[in-house]
């Protein structure tokens, strides 16, 4: 069908201001934000586990028990207890209470929608995140329940010490250096071609894969080659 040239130009004028418009349009935020300040109920973790039963949560709600959820680390009162489980030192909101910590607490659920004096049920780890969600070359002790050696997610950022271990095997003949594979970084990787040591030498729910627990299985010596105690 031809067009006429009024028609024409009015259409590619129209075409030019959706463009416009789609280029103006902010990009969607994503975790953990740009802005360390901003309520923890924007730029939420991405785990689906985490707030599944919380109102806001981008995929909307899907369940009502608010322990379905990761509630030890909410930075916010859970909408589930808000009304429930509250300050009683500061009932009447952040501006008139006193006492530091709870009003500080306070302004957090009020910065999530929430009711100001619900009591936050976590650690405040969203707030952290917003700060930073860590650095590779910090190490973190497992004090508690031990290693979930079958995560694969973990596989890798498990720490482990060269000074205990011998240099790398690729086939028969040793690594030129304990980053064997050239990748930046000294991990559970580097003895992929080892024949000394496998997947199923440590941790059996793990066997899938190398992790870290073969390599304790294969090369411990009960010696403290580091010295490091």
């Amino acid at each position: 069908m031809r067009i006429p040239a009024g028609k024409r130009l009015r259409s590619a004028a129209l075409g030019a201001a959706v463009f416009a418009l789609l280029a103006a349009a902010p990009a969607l935020g994503a975790f953990p934000g740009s802005d360390p300040d901003e309520s923890v109920r924007q730029n939420t973790p991405n785990d689906p586990g985490f707030d599944p039963c919380e109102p806001d949560n981008p995929g909307g709600s899907t369940c009502s028990n608010v322990f379905s959820q990761e509630i030890e680390r909410f930075g916010f009162s859970p909408t589930g207890a808000q009304n429930t489980a509250r300050y009683n030192n500061c009932p009447a909101g952040p501006i008139l209470c006193t006492d530091a910590h709870t009003k500080r607490l306070e302004e957090q659920n009020q910065a999530a929608g929430r009711s100001p004096s619900g009591q936050v049920s976590g650690v405040s780890a969203d707030r952290a995140w917003k700060r930073s969600i860590g650095v590779p070359d910090v190490e973190v002790a497992i004090l508690d329940t031990g290693i979930r050696w079958n995560n694969r997610g973990l596989r890798k950022k498990i720490a482990i010490n060269e000074d205990e271990l011998p240099r790398p095997r690729d086939g028969a003949t040793d690594c030129a250096a304990d980053d064997c594979n050239g990748d930046g970084a000294f991990d559970v990787d580097d003895y992929a071609d080892d024949p000394r040591v496998g997947p199923t030498d440590g941790n059996a729910e793990a066997d899938a894969f190398l992790d870290a627990s073969d390599l304790i299985a294969a090369f411990s010596n009960g010696t403290d080659e580091g010295s490091n105690g």
